[in-house]
């Protein structure tokens, strides 16, 4: 599975905090082919990265129930018992769920772009700034497709990250 990030809306009276039942929600979910009105993405190795530039510089400023800390790494965690050091499932409620869709939909792109300043310049895997400016415009635009879908629909987000 590697490293990456992965968000499936949900029912909010389906979700719960039980790493067994979000085990096998992540399962299904990673092994077939997603119906038709399922929301979900994944983020491949860029999440990190990808959090910084919605947060900014000063996420440490802003609090854990700010919109743009909730895009990505915010939410309530739960933990996999037997793995406590490990990466958490992260659970968002469909109220977090509008809140993040309502940030994303009004927060342009260029904005973050800018504001992160020479961030993004150096890649440690060699990318152009251009190339990476690009793949980060692609996962803004899903991110506002997946919350704006999910928040449409009134869903909660379960999150999975894999290390």
């Amino acid at each position: 599975m590697g490293y990456h990030l992965h968000l499936i809306a949900v029912r909010e009276d389906e979700l719960r905090d039980d790493a067994a039942w979000l085990d096998e929600l992540f399962d299904a979910a990673w092994d077939a082919e997603p119906a038709p009105d399922t929301v979900q993405m994944v983020v491949q190795k860029d999440f990190v990265a990808l959090d910084r530039l919605v947060c900014g510089e000063e996420k440490h400023a802003i609090g854990p129930e700010e919109p743009a800390s909730l895009l990505i790494c915010g939410g309530r965690p739960v933990y996999h018992p037997r793995h406590q050091e490990g990466p958490p499932y992260v659970l968002l409620t469909a109220a977090e769920v509008r809140l993040a869709g309502r940030f994303v939909e009004s927060t342009d792109f260029e904005e973050l772009w800018a504001a992160a300043g020479d961030e993004f310049e150096h890649d440690p895997v060699g990318r152009e700034e251009g190339e990476m400016r690009a793949m980060f415009r692609r996962y803004y635009e899903r991110l506002r497709d997946t919350y704006g879908r999910a928040a449409g629909e009134d869903r909660a987000m379960a999150k999975h990250f894999s290390f």
